[in-house]
């Protein structure tokens, strides 16, 4: 099989292939099997088929009832027609481990950054939310425009999460409806071919989870006409800049101008 190694990783045949033609620079293709450095370390387990269940989803979770519903989440967020709508999660490791890992998918770009935390309270995610948003480059009310988030009581805290990102909003799932949070759930299924269930996250490196976060945004995407999440990212966020730049400069040269008229 045709694949490509990044970082440790491999591509698919489909991406090894189609991939070259958005570069300049040509890639060496090689005879492989297209497994990550990671899963030969810890091979995945097999997973067993989860039982259909007819039973009705409730619209309200019982333990947060004042939260803003993702019923009230605007159409064009929906659509992911405008950047800055992030989803957000937690990847739990080894069952009587504590450390967790936060993950943050935007749903426009399908960026991910992942943050490695000591255990699940609402602290420990405020913090992280934190760390995160620090990293991110660009006007914050750009980047951070809403986080939509499951019914964990993780995530109950909506104001410390706003307040955490300076974003304007937090909507939650519907309970039980983890496809209200696809882009999140594709990712954590991306993230668990590095780390399969079962992994002690006690033993994981933060230098080792940047280096799985990066191969993944360099990852090329299908849906994007195999751009990488990384390439659109950059993209559409320097066009936030560039509107927002130009903004600032119109609302000045409007100032200038009412101020030559006036004196």
């Amino acid at each position: 099989m045709v694949s490509r190694s990044y970082s440790g990783g491999s591509w698919a045949t489909r991406v090894a292939v189609r991939r070259p033609h958005l570069r300049q620079n040509p890639i060496q293709l090689y005879w492989s099997r297209p497994l990550s450095w990671y899963q030969q370390q810890r091979p995945v387990a097999k997973k067993k088929a989860a039982k259909r269940s007819n039973r009705k989803v409730r619209k309200v979770a019982w333990n947060n009832r004042i939260g803003q519903s993702i019923e009230e989440r605007p159409e064009h967020v929906n659509q992911r027609e405008e950047f800055g709508h992030w989803e957000i999660d937690l990847v739990v490791g080894r069952q009587g481990t504590k450390p967790v890992i936060m993950t943050l998918v935007e749903r426009k770009t399908r960026k991910s950054l992942y943050v490695l935390i000591k255990n699940k309270t609402q602290k420990a995610v405020i913090q992280a939310v934190k760390r995160a948003h620090r990293r991110v480059k660009g006007d914050f009310t750009q980047v951070f425009k809403s986080i939509t988030a499951g019914n964990g009581s993780e995530f109950l805290d909506g104001e410390g999460l706003k307040k955490a990102a300076k974003c304007g909003e937090v909507y939650y799932a519907h309970p039980f409806s983890s496809w209200e949070r696809g882009s999140n759930e594709n990712g954590n299924r991306i993230l668990r071919r590095f780390l399969p269930k079962g992994t002690d996250f006690s033993t994981l490196k933060p230098k080792e989870l940047q280096r799985i976060e990066d191969w993944v945004n360099h990852y090329p995407r299908k849906i994007f006409g195999y751009k990488t999440a990384n390439d659109m990212y950059e993209a559409v966020a320097w066009g936030a800049k560039f509107n927002t730049t130009m903004r600032q400069l119109n609302l000045q040269s409007t100032h200038d101008i009412c101020n030559s008229i006036l004196y």
